[in-house]
C-alpha cells in the first residue's frame, strides 16, 4: 500500500469547477465533449478525489516569470475502483483548482 503523501495541505477543493468540468452532468464537460469525466454520485466522486489526494505524487510545476512556483501538478491513484486522478494545486491559495480522471 502506498504511504500517504507528506506535502502541502489543501485548504479546500474547488468542487464547483471539478464537478462542472469533469462529471457527466457537468455543463463544461458536456459543452467540451473532450474532457475525461468521473462516474458516480457527487459523494462518491468527492470521496475518490480526497482518497487519491492523500496518495499523490508530484508530476510537475508551473512557475511565474520570476521563477516562483505558482501551481503544482499531482497524480494520485486509488485501488477500488482503480482510478488515476490528476490535480492542479495553487500554491498561494492552497486550493486544489481542478481534479480529473486520467485514462491509463
Amino acid at each position: 500500500m502506498t504511504e500517504d503523501f507528506r506535502g502541502p495541505a489543501a485548504k479546500k477543493f474547488d468542487w464547483p469547477h471539478i464537478l462542472e468540468g469533469h462529471t457527466t452532468g457537468g455543463s463544461i464537460a458536456r459543452q467540451s465533449g473532450k474532457k475525461t469525466v468521473f462516474v458516480g454520485s457527487e459523494a462518491q466522486i468527492k470521496s475518490r478525489v480526497r482518497s487519491a489526494w492523500r496518495k499523490r505524487v508530484r508530476i510537475s510545476s508551473q512557475f511565474d516569470p520570476l521563477g516562483v512556483i505558482e501551481s503544482i501538478q499531482y497524480r494520485g491513484t486509488i485501488a477500488r475502483p482503480h482510478q488515476v486522478i490528476e490535480f492542479w494545486y495553487n500554491v498561494k491559495t492552497r486550493v486544489v483548482q481542478t481534479a480529473y480522471p486520467v485514462k491509463d
